[in-house]
């Protein structure tokens, strides 16, 4: 089985998100959107929940969507990138 894996804030979940998903389905078997927790401020303004909620809503549960997982990612301090990577 072929996973596509989604990766984003999510702040909020667009119809341009919703195009994403569509097109990883048309290449793959599955699709799993991953999310990490934001602290709430102006740019983040939506909670993981809501979050959750409002992809579901955008992508209802279909035989192919019945295996999304919608949980978050590492915290920020745990993921490295650039050079950090190689320190």
């Amino acid at each position: 089985m072929k996973t596509g894996i989604f990766i984003g804030r999510f702040q909020p979940f667009h119809e341009g998100h919703r195009k994403c998903v569509e097109t990883i389905l048309k290449a793959c078997d599955r699709c799993i959107v991953l999310m990490r927790e934001t602290p709430q401020t102006e740019k983040n303004p939506f909670e993981f929940e809501k979050r959750k909620a409002m992809i579901r809503a955008a992508l209802p549960m279909k035989s192919r969507c019945s295996s999304w997982h919608l949980r978050p990612v590492m915290k920020p301090r745990t993921c490295c990138g650039g050079r950090e990577v190689f320190s």
